[in-house]
């Protein structure tokens, strides 16, 4: 994600030779992460889902939503390939319903949950970043959508609200939800 981050950055300060390498080096990154998440859910699936249904190790898989929705805002801003992330779009939107929810209902669900000091932790916010990371590829999307832009907009602004309020122990909202908008607004 980080990869993603300063790529659009560079592109933004005209640094347009940098832009385009980090997006080659993210595009091969994203392929040989995908390939090993794979190869893992294949070899230890019963290990993976455990993962997935942790306190501590279970907001790690928003990542996944981040980072198919970082791409593809690489894409639109520094390659203008909107349909490849379109496709992503589609694919990060999947992933934060599969992960949202198998992720939050186990943790509504177990019987014994640890105490809040110890239950949640940092890594908690990538639910937010993942919120957030649908909001901002939508929003750059948006504009290529001949039918259903003002929905798509709808949508978008709604998982940007939601990622303001997800499960944040505090208040006001975290730092993502203005870094965010700043991003967003800057193309």
């Amino acid at each position: 994600m980080a990869t993603g981050i300063i790529s659009v950055a560079s592109y933004q300060m005209e640094m347009r030779t940098i832009a385009r390498t980090l997006v080659v080096i993210n595009i091969a990154a994203y392929a040989v992460l995908w390939s090993l998440a794979l190869l893992r859910l294949a070899r230890f699936l019963p290990r993976a889902l455990s993962d997935l249904t942790s306190h501590v190790r279970g907001p790690d898989f928003f990542t996944l939503v981040a980072g198919t929705c970082l791409l593809g805002v690489q894409l639109v801003i520094i390659a203008s390939s909107f349909t490849v992330a379109m496709f992503l779009w589609f694919c990060g939107l999947a992933l934060w319903l599969l992960v949202m929810y198998a992720f939050f209902t186990a943790m509504i669900i177990r019987e014994e949950k640890p105490t809040l000091e110890t239950g949640i932790n940092g890594s908690w916010l990538l639910a937010v970043v993942a919120t957030q990371s649908i909001s901002v590829l939508g929003t750059l999307l948006a504009p290529h959508f001949n039918a259903g832009r003002e929905l798509l907009l709808f949508f978008a602004l709604s998982m940007y609200l939601i990622g303001c309020a997800a499960p944040t122990p505090t208040w006001p909202p975290p730092p993502a939800c203005c870094g965010i908008t700043i991003a967003a607004r800057c193309r």
